[in-house]
């Protein structure tokens, strides 16, 4: 099982970076003394630990191939939308202006700040620093008795934050930071994990990509007679949706494995990063 100071490390390690991008950040702390700062005495977490643990982040930094940028000499960029690289045709993405999200928190509310912009990006530079004294602000709230709380509440609060930070500040990335620190800490905990208990035959093979499958999903959404046919389809599609997510929360219990780890849950279908 994963030790729940280990994930502490890595997402420590995310918010580390995350100050990095955001502020320009060049006090010339080590990023073992910052994720220490960041630590409390009775999670049992020094600056020795994470030191070895660095290792694994950098392995994992590789493997992601999603260089986080300690510092940015040019406006932050803004996330693209995914969907200025999947239209048919090259003429049609020529023609279509780009688009681009501004830098916000995730918040429930209508989907209407996808702007065009213009060939240059956006300058986030404002709204990035106040994404992170909110974020700081919230990260001095969440609970510090239970190191498992920590972990689980600091893990949605960098989706809150993060989702709308392109995870390079390149100009067309697409790729959220929440979702690129997301991978880099799943394959930083299985590698640390497998050095821990690997054998001859698994030294190699340090990850499994664990898949799993909800037969009959089909009869059962729609197998409905005419009479408030929309209200159940749109019940039994949200039943799918808890049974799932209950069958993933029990196996990520027996295994030892985080919320990290779950690459995709959706459509009665997921997958799993574990270590061998």
């Amino acid at each position: 099982a994963m030790d729940s100071r280990c994930h502490t490390i890595t997402l420590l390690y995310n918010v580390h970076r995350l100050k990095q991008l955001v502020i320009n950040d060049d006090s010339g702390v080590s990023v073992a003394d910052s994720i220490a700062s960041m630590c409390r005495s009775s999670w049992r977490v020094d600056s020795s630990m994470i030191r070895l643990f660095l290792p694994f982040l950098q392995k994992a930094n590789k493997i992601t191939s999603f260089p986080f940028l300690s510092s940015h000499t040019t406006a932050p960029s803004s996330l693209a939308s995914i969907f200025n690289i999947i239209n048919t045709t090259q003429a049609i993405r020529d023609s279509s202006a780009p688009c681009y999200y501004n830098a916000k928190p995730l918040e429930l509310s209508p989907f209407e700040d996808l702007t065009h912009a213009s060939p240059k990006p956006l300058d986030n530079s404002v709204a990035l620093t106040k994404l992170w004294e909110s974020f700081s602000k919230e990260l001095e709230c969440i609970p510090t008795h239970d190191i498992k709380a920590h972990n689980h509440t600091l893990f949605f609060l960098l989706k809150k934050y993060t989702s709308y930070i392109p995870a390079q500040q390149e100009v067309g990335c697409f790729i959220p930071f929440f979702d690129a620190a997301k991978m880099h800490m799943a394959f930083a905990l299985c590698a640390y994990t497998h050095k821990q208990g690997a054998t001859a035959s698994t030294q190699s093979l340090p990850y499994l990509l664990c898949s799993g499958d909800v037969s009959g999903i089909q009869n059962f959404i729609y197998n409905i007679t005419s009479s408030k046919a929309a209200k159940s389809l749109k019940g039994r599609s949200f039943y799918l949706q808890i049974f799932v997510d209950a069958i993933i929360r029990q196996l990520l219990e027996e295994l030892g494995l985080h919320q990290t780890n779950i690459i995709y849950a959706s459509g009665g279908h997921y997958y799993l990063l574990a270590p061998n």
